[in-house]
């Protein structure tokens, strides 16, 4: 993947806005895409450019201000977006207190989450148990910085100068049966599914949850849990057991029910 970024806040320096893709591509190359088995993605910063041309997969905006209060940055299926003007001072590079408040790690921050989930809308099964009320939530949205969005390492460029990395999860801290790991880059956490002091997490319940076959599903009894699709071809017997009493769909039904 080709990723494009653009700056259209003029008062953030080019030369700094080229550095930040060139450390959003060794973030992506040494870390991000060897953990998560993705093939590594390059990012080039169009100079004095708000639209990119053909060629890129997604483009990746810097603005003075955002649209509506509440976020630093988002991204969507279109796009990621961060906005400069409410990182204290405009720091562009590093922030000197380890704790991500600069342009680089709010950008690798949404970069992160874009080449973790490219279409905004993928779930996790949990439970995630809130610490505060201990009341669980089916699903946690496939965000990986959130968690750990407050901690952040540095790393080198080319010519010494040490830059912000954004601190994310790994993919052992969506199983919740994971021990004795890894749970994110720096090793902050010490648990699957939980939150580094300032992070947060997106979760969802789920009141129902079915299975939808291309025919027939539970033929000898009444399952009003699992919804029906008429089709000419029946699946055999045994396909239809096995997801009746075992698999994946089976756990997920057993798990989701309150």
């Amino acid at each position: 993947m080709k990723f494009a970024l653009l700056n259209l806040d003029i008062t953030v320096p080019a030369d700094d806005c080229a550095k930040m893709a060139d450390a959003l591509t060794i973030y992506d190359r040494d870390y991000l895409s060897p953990a998560y088995g993705l093939q590594a993605a390059s990012v080039e910063y169009l100079k004095g450019m708000s639209v990119a041309p053909s060629g890129y997969d997604m483009s990746i905006y810097i603005f003075d201000r955002p649209e509506g209060a509440g976020y630093l940055g988002y991204h969507t299926k279109a796009d990621g977006r961060v906005f400069s003007s409410l990182i204290p001072g405009k720091v562009t590079l590093r922030d000197p207190n380890g704790k991500g408040a600069s342009i680089l790690a709010v950008l690798m921050h949404e970069y992160a989450e874009i080449r973790g989930d490219f279409l905004a809308g993928d779930w996790a099964d949990g439970p995630f148990i809130d610490p505060n009320t201990r009341s669980q939530w089916d699903l946690v949205a496939r965000e990986l910085c959130d968690p750990v969005q407050e901690s952040a390492f540095t790393i080198t460029l080319p010519g010494g100068q040490q830059v912000d990395a954004s601190n994310f999860i790994l993919p052992s801290w969506f199983n919740c049966d994971a021990r004795d790991v890894k749970f994110d880059q720096m090793g902050v956490l010490r648990m699957p599914l939980t939150i580094a002091p300032g992070g947060y997490v997106i979760v969802r319940r789920i009141k129902n949850e079915g299975s939808i076959f291309g025919r027939v599903m539970g033929r000898a009894k009444k399952e009003p849990a699992v919804k029906k699709i008429y089709h000419e071809v029946c699946p055999e017997e045994w396909r239809e057991q096995m997801k009746e009493y075992g698999g994946r769909t089976a756990k997920r039904l057993k798990r989701h029910r309150r």
